[in-house]
């Protein structure tokens, strides 16, 4: 569900006035708004993509240098526009950055998937998940992973990742 998405954006929202170009509580609250609509019945509207597209290319512009506004342009890009070649290259980027932040790890495994090198994708995917097994993208995690595995052929540990998902 949201957690604690509502007081987060509150909290950010108090930041931003103060700073309005800070690029970590810019690129906080596009991941806290996202948050809002991935768990939402309803699909997300081209505005409210565009707009998080647009925020995102800010906090970037605002800190080049930002691990986690990359990691965040991943996530949009990737999430919401199924741009799996841009996501995977700020997903890089945002390692190169912090080596070891396990959200863009798993976030380049799952792009590497869908972009025709699922062997080293799952392997990615696998290590972003071991590091955070509570990552709130968890659900995410192991869809992507039943992909994987089907797309590499095993089927039988696809069906039985899918069967501990739905449970």
């Amino acid at each position: 569900g949201y957690g604690h998405n509502a007081e987060a954006a509150q909290t950010l929202q108090a930041a931003l006035t103060r700073m309005p170009d800070n690029s970590m509580a810019n690129a906080m609250m596009i991941l806290c708004r996202y948050r809002m609509f991935e768990f939402s019945a309803f699909a997300t509207s081209s505005d409210v993509k565009d707009e998080l597209l647009n925020n995102a290319k800010r906090a970037l512009s605002l800190d080049p240098s930002s691990y986690f506004a990359h990691f965040v342009m991943a996530l949009v890009t990737q999430d919401l526009f199924g741009d799996y070649t841009t996501a995977l290259i700020h997903a890089e980027t945002a390692l190169e950055l912090n080596r070891g932040f396990a959200p863009a790890t798993a976030m380049a495994g799952i792009a590497k998937i869908h972009l025709g090198d699922p062997q080293s994708g799952l392997r990615e995917l696998r290590s972003g998940i071991a590091v955070s097994l509570e990552d709130p993208h968890r659900l995410r995690h192991q869809r992507e992973l039943a992909i994987g595995h089907f797309v590499v052929g095993d089927s039988q540990l696809a069906a039985s990742t899918i069967d501990k998902l739905v449970r």
